[in-house]
C-alpha cells in the first residue's frame, strides 16, 4: 500500500468514516450524521497533515448546506481536545514545529509546485485516461468514438513525445549542482554514453505510475458538470459535485507532487461515477460500460500488485527469508547481506547488546533490527525534529556505537515557485549533508572506524 507512516492508516480510516457520514448527512432527516462527520473529521486532522484540507472541506460543506454550526463545533472541539493532550504531554513548544511538519514544510514545501515536466505528465495522463474511457464507451455503445480517440491520441502523442524529447536531450549538471529527477533517473546512461531512448521511456512510465490520477482531472470533470448542470439529475449531481470538491481538497497538499494511495482510493470511484452520470447512457449500454470499466480496473489492479506489491505473485518476491532479531523478513539478497554484516560487526563490539546505537539519517529502523536502544530523541535525522541538536548533543553517552550511511549524502527537493526557463523546477538540497553531517561528525570525533569490507554501512566504536 505504499505505507511510510502509521499515521496514514489512522488518518485514512478517520477520513473514510467522515466521508461516509458526510454522504449520510446529505439525506433528509440525518442531522446526527453531520455531527458524527465532524467528530471523524477532527480525528483525521489530528492524525496527519494530509487530511487537513479534505477534513476542512467536509466540515465547511455540511455546515454551509445545513446552516447549522453543530458539525463545525464538534470538529473544533475534537481538534482542540487533541491539541490539549499534545501540549500536556509534549509542551506548548511542540505546536510550532508540529504545524510545519517538523521541518518538512520549510524544506519540502515546494514539492507540490508545478513545473513544465509535471504539467506535461499531468496532461499526458489525462489524455491516456480519456482515451481509455473512449474505448470503453465504444465497447458499451458498440460504436467507435472516432473523434474522441483521435483527439486523445494526438494529445498523448504530443505530450508523451515532448517528455521523451526532453529526457533524451538532458545532460548531467555541472560539478556542485543538484541533480534534477530526470538527470537522476538517467544518470547511469548519461555517464556511460548509452542510448537514452529506452531509459527515457522507462522514466515516462515511472512518472505516470507516480501520478495515476492527474491533478487536472477532478477540476476538469467539475467544469464539465457545471456546463451541463441543468440537464443532470438532482440530487445526484449535487452529491457528485461535492465529492469531486472533496477530491480536489484531498490533492491540495501534494499538488503536482503525485498521487497518494489514500487519495487514489477515494478519488477513483468518484471519477467513475461522475463520468457515468455525464454520459447518461441508456440501461443496456450503461451495464456494458460498467462491466468494461470493472474489467479494466481489475487488470490494472493485477498489474499494480505485480509491479508495486511485495510477496508471492509480485516481481519483488524473495522466497528466501532472512532471519533477523525481529523475526523473518523477505529482503533482496544484497540487503540481507548488508544486514548480516552490520549485525555481526556491531555484536562483535558488544555481544550483550547493551551499548546504544545511533545511525546517520534514518536511525529508527537500524535500532529496531539491531535490537539496540537509541540514546537520542531522533528517529529520522536532526533536521526533521522538534529537538535542537546542539542542546541534545551536549551530553553524549559513553560507549556509543555509530552507524554511517554515506549514500544518504545526496538528494534534493523541488524549490517553491515555477521555473519558467527550465524543464524542471529549481532544487534545494536535502538536509543530510548540509545540516545533519556536521552534527554526526561531532559525534564521530574520537571514534574508531571498524573495517568496512563491502558493506553499505560504516561502523564506529566510540569511547
Amino acid at each position: 500500500m505504499g505505507l511510510y507512516s502509521p499515521a496514514l492508516i489512522v488518518g485514512t480510516l478517520c477520513i473514510a468514516l467522515a466521508a461516509t457520514e458526510f454522504l449520510r448527512s446529505l439525506e433528509p432527516g440525518q442531522e446526527a450524521a453531520a455531527n458524527w462527520m465532524g467528530l471523524f473529521a477532527g480525528l483525521a486532522v489530528l492524525s496527519k497533515q494530509d487530511f487537513w484540507f479534505p477534513a476542512a472541506f467536509l466540515v465547511a460543506a455540511v455546515t454551509i448546506r445545513s446552516r447549522r454550526p453543530g458539525p463545525a463545533a464538534v470538529s473544533a472541539a475534537v481538534t482542540a481536545a487533541g491539541v490539549v493532550v499534545i501540549v500536556w504531554t509534549a509542551g506548548i513548544g511542540i505546536l510550532s514545529p508540529l504545524v510545519g511538519g517538523f521541518g518538512h514544510a520549510e524544506l519540502a514545501g515546494g514539492q507540490g509546485f508545478p513545473s513544465w515536466e509535471r504539467l506535461t505528465v499531468d496532461f499526458f495522463v489525462v489524455a491516456m485516461i480519456c482515451g481509455t474511457y473512449a474505448v470503453l464507451v465504444s465497447v458499451a455503445t458498440r460504436k467507435l468514438q472516432i473523434w474522441p480517440l483521435v483527439a486523445c491520441g494526438a494529445a498523448a502523442a504530443l505530450t508523451g513525445g515532448l517528455h521523451l524529447y526532453q529526457s533524451m536531450t538532458t545532460t548531467l549538471p555541472q560539478v556542485g549542482e543538484l541533480l534534477t529527477p530526470t538527470q537522476e533517473a538517467l544518470a547511469y546512461q548519461l555517464r556511460n554514453g548509452d542510448s537514452l531512448f529506452r531509459p527515457a521511456l522507462g522514466w515516462l512510465r515511472r512518472r505516470v505510475t507516480q501520478n495515476p490520477i492527474p491533478l487536472a482531472l477532478p477540476p476538469l470533470l467539475l467544469l464539465m458538470m457545471a456546463r451541463s448542470w441543468r440537464a443532470l439529475p438532482d440530487p445526484r449531481r449535487t452529491m457528485i459535485a461535492l465529492l469531486l470538491g472533496f477530491a480536489v481538497a484531498f490533492r491540495v497538499r501534494r499538488g503536482w507532487w503525485g498521487t497518494e494511495w489514500s487519495e487514489f482510493l477515494f478519488t477513483l470511484p468518484v471519477l467513475v461515477v461522475g463520468a457515468e452520470m455525464l454520459l447518461a447512457l441508456p440501461g443496456s449500454e450503461q451495464r456494458r460500460l460498467r462491466q468494461a470499466t470493472v474489467g479494466v480496473l481489475v487488470l490494472g489492479a493485477l498489474w499494480a500488485n505485480w509491479e508495486f506489491g511485495r510477496g508471492i505473485g509480485t516481481r519483488y518476491y524473495y522466497p528466501e527469508a532472512t532471519a533477523t532479531l525481529r523475526g523473518e523478513v523477505q529482503w533482496k539478497p544484497e540487503m540481507a547481506r548488508d544486514y548480516r554484516h552490520l549485525l555481526a560487526t556491531v555484536d562483535s563490539l558488544d555481544p550483550s547488546r547493551e551499548r546504544p546505537v545511533f545511525a546517520f539519517g534514518v536511525t529508527g529502523g537500524v535500532n529496531y533490527f539491531l535490537n539496540r536502544r537509541n540514546p537520542f530523541p531522533y528517529t529520522q535525522n536532526f533536521f526533521f525534529s522538534a529537538f535542537d541538536p546542539d542542546s541534545v548533543l551536549r551530553q553524549i553517552p559513553s560507549r556509543l556505537i555509530l552507524v554511517d550511511n554515506p549514500f544518504l549524502e545526496d538528494g534534493s527537493f523541488q524549490r517553491a515557485g515555477f521555473n519558467w526557463d527550465g524543464w524542471e523546477g529549481d532544487r534545494v538540497a536535502a538536509p543530510y549533508h548540509p545540516f545533519d553531517r556536521p552534527h554526526f561528525d561531532r559525534l564521530r570525533a574520537g571514534c574508531r572506524q571498524l573495517p568496512a569490507d563491502s558493506s553499505l554501512f560504516r561502523v564506529y566504536d566510540c569511547p
